[in-house]
Formats: structure tokens, C-alpha cells, sequence
């Protein structure tokens, strides 16, 4: 069987808890099952369909004349019939050899399956000279698909929500929307371009999602004034006439008279300290703007001794003040800036 199968491969069995099998999935010829499997393919990627080639020998000393045959396995309506082959019968001269091209052509999602026949013209088919080969075909024909990981929560129109933090106005906020295939072919997705001034898609607009792969999309949300923002992203799946997904938008810009500048993260109103040793303050510093015609005042009201900010009071006299926050541990225990 090896070398009718030289450009596939032959796999002792199908069973799925085969290891090879685990990473080869078309082309495989399976000996205790007697089926060659195509794989899967879809079905308007290529018209054309897939070719395998089988090579046949002949390994008598005179000339013979092998006929060709594909034909269904079964009249059931849930198995379909997709093979062709080519050509239909071949000479082939003493301790030679040549091929037969046998195409695998889906048109609808669902099982194929066929029974590929090569009959020595007068030859003995049922005794020990080979004058007959016969095997099952099998095939499968899919669409490609993705599932959204990302976001899970819904909107009021019914399609999945992506929500961004309160944004300051002038300040841009990221968020991606997580995509799986989870389908045994590559899947290509394609993003329309966003309606929108305030939202953009930063990734890509098309990538190729590889079987039981992720894939993330980027979207940035800078609004540059106050209000509730809402927009719309569609994408489609390639070859998928079926599968067009639609995620809602949804953000909300604000502006303060006071706002802070500098914080880690690139954070708006959190200061996170992280990771503190024992008995060894750290310091992080940060800025405060004022739009105000006037200057104003301020004072931290801090409830906790580990922390310290410096100046405590003050004036913001100009557009921006400058103010050093340490944070001092005293106790034993681990201590959290969260609490």
C-alpha cells in the first residue's frame, strides 16, 4: 500500500486516539479500515476542488490495461458523492508504473463518501496476482467559522457589547474583541470599517484564524468631548455566506476641572502602588491640572498611615502641580494599597 500512497499517508488505522493522527488531517490513507480520507475542504473556497494522485504498477512481465471507476458507497441522502477521476483506464508497459487522478469536489456541507475501483482488463480479480484494488473514499465538506470570546455581556440591541471605561475627554481607551475557530479549516475574517469619529479599529482589518487558534482585534475608543458614545463593527467570516457578526460599541467621555496626570498604567483616578517590600516606602509621582480660571486649593484626606502624599495641601496656582505620594509600611504582615 506504501507505494500506491507515496505522496499521502498511510496510517495503520483512523482511530482518533492516535497520536499522528492527532496532527495529520487529509491525505491519510488508513489500512484496517481500507478508506482513503480526503479531509475537510470547503466547499466555494475551490471549485476545483482537491487531487490526489495514486500511483499504480504494473510488475508482470507484459503489458496490461487498467480501468478506473468512482462510484457512491451508499443511496443514503445523508452521505453525498463528490469524486471524479482521471484518466479512465491506462496502458502500462511491463515493470512500469504510472498515476490516476482521483478529485474530491464538495458542493454542500456534509459527508462524501465513494468507492474507487482499479480492474486489470482481463485479469483475475479474485486470485493472487492483484488484479484488482478497491478501497473507500471519504470526505468532508465544511464552512469555515469563528465563535466571539470576547465581550460575553450583551447590548440592548442584542448583539454582543463592548464597553469601554470612562474616558477623559482628549485621552484614548483600548479593547479588543477575542475571536476562536474552533472548526478543523482556517477561517479568514474580515472587519468593515467603523462609522464612527470616535471609535477605530486599530488591528488589522482581515486575518486568517488557524483551527483551534485565537485572535484578538484592537479597537481604541478617544472621545473628544462629553457625552455617551455608540457606534457598531461588523465582520464576516471568507467563504461563509451565513456568518456575519455585529459588536456594539459603547463609551462615555467626560472632562473635571481637576485631573490627574502621570498615574501607572496610564490610569485616570487609581494609583496602584504594586508590589511592596517590608519596611520599604516607595515612591511614585504623579501630576495634577487645573482648568479653572482661579486658583484651587486642595487636600488629601488619606484614612490610612501607610500612606503618605506630599504636599498634603496646597494650591494649584497654574495649569499644573506637582504632588509625591510614598508609601510607608510599619506592620508585619502583607499590606494591600487595595484596601
Amino acid at each position: 500500500m506504501q507505494s500506491i500512497f507515496e505522496e499521502q499517508t498511510v496510517l495503520s488505522s483512523l482511530d482518533p486516539r492516535s497520536s499522528v493522527q492527532t496532527v495529520i488531517t487529509k491525505s491519510i490513507f488508513s489500512v484496517e479500515e481500507n478508506v482513503f480520507w480526503f479531509g475537510t475542504l470547503v466547499p466555494s473556497k475551490d471549485i476545483k476542488g482537491q487531487m490526489e494522485k495514486f500511483k499504480i504498477s504494473n510488475p508482470n512481465k507484459i503489458p496490461c490495461t487498467v480501468k478506473f471507476s468512482v462510484k457512491p458507497r451508499t443511496t443514503s441522502k445523508n452521505e453525498g458523492f463528490a469524486f471524479e477521476v482521471s484518466p479512465e483506464s491506462l496502458r502500462i508497459m511491463p515493470h512500469e508504473y504510472s498515476y490516476v487522478k482521483v478529485w474530491f469536489k464538495p458542493t454542500n456541507i456534509m459527508s462524501y463518501g465513494g468507492v474507487f475501483e482499479a480492474l486489470v482488463e482481463n485479469g483475475d480479480s479474485k486470485g493472487k496476482s492483484g488484479g484488482q484494488l478497491k478501497f473507500e473514499l471519504r470526505g468532508e465538506g465544511v464552512l469555515p467559522s469563528v465563535i466571539m470570546e470576547k465581550p460575553t455581556a450583551l447590548g440592548e440591541d442584542g448583539n454582543p457589547q463592548l464597553k469601554f471605561r470612562r474616558t477623559r475627554a482628549g485621552k484614548s481607551q483600548r479593547d479588543v474583541i477575542a475571536l476562536k475557530n474552533e472548526g478543523s479549516v482556517p477561517a479568514t475574517v474580515q472587519f468593515e470599517p467603523i462609522k464612527s469619529e470616535v471609535f477605530s479599529l486599530v488591528s488589522p482589518s482581515a486575518a486568517t484564524i488557524l483551527p483551534k487558534s485565537y485572535q484578538s482585534f484592537e479597537i481604541a475608543f478617544e472621545p473628544a468631548d462629553v457625552g455617551e458614545f455608540k457606534s457598531l463593527v461588523a465582520f464576516s467570516t471568507l467563504h461563509n455566506p451565513y456568518e456575519l457578526q455585529k459588536v456594539s460599541l459603547l463609551g462615555e467621555g467626560y472632562k473635571e476641572l481637576v485631573v490627574f496626570e502621570g498615574l501607572p498604567n496610564n490610569s485616570e483616578d487609581e494609583l496602584l502602588f504594586g508590589d511592596c517590600p517590608l519596611e520599604k516606602p516607595k515612591k511614585i509621582q504623579f501630576s495634577m491640572a487645573s482648568k479653572a480660571e482661579r486658583p484651587i486649593r486642595f487636600e488629601w484626606l488619606i484614612h490610612k498611615p501607610e500612606i503618605k502624599c506630599y504636599p498634603r495641601v496646597g494650591f494649584i496656582l497654574s495649569l499644573i502641580h506637582i504632588c509625591r505620594c510614598r508609601r510607608i509600611e510599619r506592620c508585619r504582615s502583607r499590606w494591600s494599597p487595595y484596601h
